[in-house]
């Protein structure tokens, strides 16, 4: 089975799901975490809570879309305080051969020397390095 097809990647779609998904096991991890941290059980959070057990249990396999209000308190009566934040994500492009090619001389170091003639010499080799094999 080709995993393109099972994971698109590129597809806009398939990537805002994804992040829905990931931010609720964030949340469902945070929750556990401060649980832990606490020393408080299912059922002691449910009563501090006032909700049933079976809410927290959904809370903790990611079950629940919970509210951003109904995670800040669930942590709050844990003794814990939810913190925001965001990573941008750079978006995904294919670099050109050229900005390979850049790439890995600036990765490499650039050159060890400052002779103009071995610079070239470097660049060359960097080049055939990355040159497509027939």
């Amino acid at each position: 089975m080709e995993t393109s097809n099972v994971f698109p990647v590129g597809d806009a779609t398939f990537q805002a799901v994804y992040a829905e998904e990931a931010a609720m096991v964030d949340a469902s991890e945070l929750i556990a975490l401060a649980m832990e941290k606490a020393q408080v059980g299912r059922s002691d959070l449910a009563r501090l809570l006032r909700v049933p057990r079976s809410e927290i249990t959904a809370r903790l396999s990611g079950d629940r879309n919970i509210t951003v209000r109904n995670l800040a308190k669930t942590l709050h009566v844990l003794g814990a305080r939810l913190v925001l934040d965001i990573e941008v994500e750079e978006p995904v492009t294919t670099p050109s051969r050229g900005q390979l090619i850049r790439d890995a001389y600036i990765n490499s170091g650039g050159p060890r020397t400052r002779h103009v003639h071995e610079t070239h010499q470097n660049v060359d080799r960097i080049k055939d390095l990355v040159r497509p094999r027939p």
